[in-house]
């Protein structure tokens, strides 16, 4: 980086971003959380399960047709503290089909995605595979499922994908 004249700084290990080790999968973690939580989780993952909603890693987003217009959809939707977040995806959308085209083929991209009877997408997580972690970049998804926490059902697939693949950091 400085050989290239970019600024950078090396952060301190407690102001690094944090990761949770995989060391088993969703179940095995969650058996870690309070009884409420854990109760509260398997609630929600039953219920989304009974209405029909399922998750899909992608590990080839590349090989995908619509996958991008589909993130882009429910990505005009996001919302923080109750106001729409101006899209980045969407912005650039020429920039993350070629991520897709030149890091898909070459394993180090995936998208998570949440679809109610495999068609209708709900919600979707967009990370990167880096040796043995997976790295969570973006996700958003429709506000009529929030009360199912698709971010926490996203991230429950994810280790579970994690763990299956010998990965041992998301």
């Amino acid at each position: 980086l400085s050989d290239a004249g970019l600024r950078y700084r090396v952060l301190p290990e407690k102001d690094r971003c944090p990761y949770l080790p995989i060391g088993g999968d969703s179940a095995a973690i969650m058996e870690k959380l309070s009884g409420h939580v854990r109760r509260t989780l398997r609630k929600r993952m039953d219920r989304a399960k009974d209405l029909g909603l399922r998750v899909r890693i992608i590990e080839n987003p590349q090989d995908e047709p619509g996958l991008l217009g589909k993130i882009t959809a429910l990505e005009a939707q996001k919302r923080s503290a109750g106001k729409l977040v101006d899209p980045f995806i969407g912005r650039y959308r020429e920039v993350f089909q070629s991520l897709f085209d030149t890091l898909g083929p070459r394993h180090w991209v995936y998208v998570a995605l949440m679809e109610l009877d495999d068609r209708r997408p709900v919600a979707w997580q967009l990370g990167f595979r880096c040796g043995t972690r997976l790295w969570d970049y973006s996700k958003a998804y429709d506000h009529t499922f929030s009360r199912f926490a698709p971010g926490t059902l996203l991230v429950a697939a994810l280790l579970d994908y994690g763990f299956s693949h010998a990965y041992e950091e998301y």
